[in-house]
């Protein structure tokens, strides 16, 4: 297996320079860097030790990266297979007509690559376009990927991050959503990954398909990011704290809020009783 780069600063070519940027964030335990698409949102879940990267959070349109450890999900066999710039292999199926919607099809891409020996990791690649979604578009910043190993570094890139999340201009001002009920919504978000009872836990495709059909937030309006991982933390922390009783208070939220629940069914993630 190849190693990875030092860091993704030295990936930086003329083609990189004026669209992209190097970006910090904590995947499994440890701190990473990578290139993403200027101005992308960076939204973490510390319950998955995942993170999922958005270019354009309050777009129309659906794009985003999910990169989040395999743990022990099965994944459809993979159909195609490539060597990424910094070294990784990457098997992915590739679905080109996932669905759509006003704003052109939609195509995603699943697959898995290893960090290291211990470190399996699941890829959710996913993309809609007029005239034709390109779920491959996520291959060129996989591939500069890399750890940041020093200490120094790995301060800043958390301080980073945490400026990323909690001031960024984008979303300041344009969340219109209930923080009620967007807190019921994380934290169903957080349950369907840790509580027994859910067909699948809401990823990718699956948790934009949940959002939009629970009508928590106006998506003309923003995708609430900030709000958004301010809820996940306090659901995670919750969870943390006492798990029987967390379930127990998203079953709860769940029977009181029947547009909640219809979403859960919607996005696939409970069977119709």
């Amino acid at each position: 297996m190849a190693l990875l780069l030092a860091s993704c600063a030295e990936t930086e070519t003329k083609h990189t320079q004026n669209d992209s940027e190097c970006r910090g964030f904590e995947l499994g335990g440890r701190l990473y860097s990578m290139r993403v698409p200027k101005g992308a949102s960076i939204e973490p879940d510390s319950a998955r030790g995942s993170v999922m990267i958005r270019p354009n959070a309050h777009g129309r349109l659906v794009r985003f990266l999910s990169v989040a450890p395999l743990a022990g999900a099965t994944l459809s066999p993979p159909t195609d297979s490539t060597t990424l710039a910094n070294g990784l292999t990457l098997s992915y199926s590739l679905d080109e007509d996932s669905g759509g919607g006003s704003g052109g099809p939609e195509a995603e891409l699943i697959g898995e690559t290893l960090l290291d020996p211990k470190t399996p990791l699941m890829i959710v690649c996913h993309d809609q376009q007029e005239g034709g979604a390109n779920a491959e578009w996520c291959l060129e910043p996989l591939g500069t990927l890399a750890p940041e190993a020093s200490p120094k570094a790995s301060r800043c890139i958390l301080a980073m991050t945490a400026l990323t999340v909690t001031t960024s201009p984008a979303s300041a001002g344009s969340c219109y959503a209930d923080p009620i009920r967007l807190g019921k919504a994380m934290a169903i978000i957080v349950a369907s990954r840790a509580c027994p009872g859910y067909a699948h836990a809401l990823y990718g495709k699956a948790l934009d398909l949940f959002m939009k059909h629970a009508a928590v937030i106006d998506q003309s309006t923003g995708g609430c990011g900030r709000e958004r991982t301010l809820a996940t933390t306090a659901a995670d922390d919750r969870l943390l704290a006492s798990p029987i009783a967390f379930c127990a208070e998203v079953e709860a939220a769940l029977a009181s809020d029947a547009t909640l629940a219809q979403a859960l069914l919607e996005a696939g993630a409970r069977m119709a009783p």
